[in-house]
């Protein structure tokens, strides 16, 4: 299994990373578990003080509209990935993400279902969402 890691990884870089394995001791690339560890500790990115993680979290959250061209499949996965980081501190995103799609039919009656439901939170709206483009060219 260690083989066929390390042979896998060799593989897969590129650019700088490749230009990183060619400088690594030869001992270091016969060992998965050191190549591995001298890999994540190369290539880590810095520790993100509060505040800039914060300032992330809300120019994606100002982001989370539905590009004119962007299918929905692709924006929910986008959605489903904020919500998969900052899910417990946006508890309106559901509202946020129904009210950023192109659609403003499919959003229009699903913000109604929405507050006759009493349910704004995202897992909640992304079924909504789901439910609404039913039909014969379901994209999910």
């Amino acid at each position: 299994m260690q083989q066929v890691s390390r042979l896998l990884f060799r593989q897969g870089i590129k650019g700088r990373a490749d230009a990183w394995y060619i400088r690594v001791d030869r001992s270091v690339k016969q060992d998965w578990d050191l190549l591995k560890n001298a890999c994540l500790t190369g290539f880590a990115l810095p520790e993100e003080n509060q505040f800039a993680s914060i300032a992330r979290m809300e120019e994606l959250y100002d982001a989370t509209i539905q590009g004119r061209d962007e299918k929905i499949t692709s924006y929910l996965e986008r959605a489903d990935d904020f919500h998969a980081q900052y899910g417990p501190q946006k508890p309106y995103f559901g509202w946020k993400v129904v009210s950023g799609l192109t659609d403003q039919q499919k959003s229009s009656i699903i913000i109604f279902h929405m507050r006759r439901e009493k349910t704004i939170d995202y897992p909640s709206a992304r079924q909504m969402i789901v439910d609404a483009y039913a039909g014969a060219n379901n994209p999910f």
